[in-house]
């Protein structure tokens, strides 16, 4: 059960960029107190500037707690820059849900590389 709530979390992370709807990425994102703190707003703008095509990498196996799993998972990233430039990025990503009266929810995503 927490494999499907957090493949289907990163399903709605990928629909999300590819459909630059940075409400919904604000939302899903959160940030990791302990690492660069600009790094999901640079994620950001580079949803709204350039609008990447994100496609899935891969899920890892999720390591489950008591109430809590975490699962790392990639996506990549396909966007033409300044001047019609291509780039291509695999960005990591930790998902976090937890498990609660009705079951595991999803809970967020913690962006683990620099994009751009």
């Amino acid at each position: 059960m927490v494999a499907l709530t957090v493949a289907e979390a990163v399903d709605r992370l990928i629909a999300a960029i590819n459909g630059r709807e940075l409400g919904e990425l604000d939302a899903m994102l959160r940030e990791d107190p302990a690492e660069d703190t600009a790094r999901r707003a640079r994620f950001l703008e580079l949803i709204k500037e350039y609008g990447p095509r994100a496609t899935l990498g891969s899920i890892d196996q999720a390591i489950v707690g008591e109430d809590r799993a975490r699962a790392g998972f990639t996506v990549a990233l396909d966007w033409r820059g300044a001047f019609g430039v291509s780039h291509r990025r695999i960005g990591r990503f930790v998902g976090i849900v937890r498990h609660g009266d009705t079951g595991w929810r999803f809970e967020g995503s913690i962006l683990l590389d620099a994009i751009p």
